[in-house]
């Protein structure tokens, strides 16, 4: 077991090499790694608000996870047509990879964590998936807006998608909109 747990540490170090579109004020792209890091703080510092009604270890392990697939699936950028038509596809591929890499039974419980973040069907994987969804546009703002330029994507239509995916069970949707006035 210690030997699938070396080689799952040792595919996951490429989180650190797989770039997203989101540009840092030092004009590198941020990884999925960075992308994890945040988000796992961000758990932290919201589900105080919910700790009620959240399990916090299924939470850190979401945000942990949630992105793995894109070791081989790479990342999707918003709004890219092409890319968000075999976004499913991949992912599920890549989850089929990690089992052979992994040993299916192994990769079991983290393949559960992940579906759950993608179903979006318990009050943890609604929570994390808003996270999720709210981080890009916090850290954009932080960094001038450069990574929407740079694409040619209009605050406009980012906006419209994000709001689709942010509600305001959590009071997600309020930070959003706070964000969307600073910028409108």
């Amino acid at each position: 077991m210690l030997k699938k747990k070396l080689k799952f540490l040792e595919i996951l170090d490429e989180m650190k090499n797989i770039e997203r579109a989101i540009i840092l004020k030092n004009w590198k792209k941020e990884t999925d790694a960075e992308h994890s890091y945040d988000l796992a703080f961000m758990v932290m510092l919201f589900w105080e608000d919910f700790k009620d009604k959240l399990n916090l270890e299924k939470c850190y392990k979401m945000a942990l996870l949630h992105d793995i697939v894109e070791i081989y699936a790479w990342d999707t950028l918003i709004l890219d047509k092409k890319m968000e038509a075999t976004k499913e596809k991949r992912e599920k591929d890549a989850l089929v990879e990690f089992e052979k890499s992994l040993w299916k039974e192994f990769f079991k419980p983290y393949k559960e964590i992940i579906e759950e973040y993608e179903n979006k069907n318990t009050l943890e994987a609604k929570f994390v998936n808003q996270i999720d969804k709210l981080q890009p546009v916090i850290q954009i703002a932080n960094e001038w807006w450069t990574s929407w330029l740079k694409y040619n994507i209009s605050k406009e239509e980012v906006f419209k998608k994000k709001r689709s995916q942010i509600d305001n069970t959590f009071w997600f949707r309020d930070i959003l909109e706070d964000y969307i006035n600073k910028v409108s």
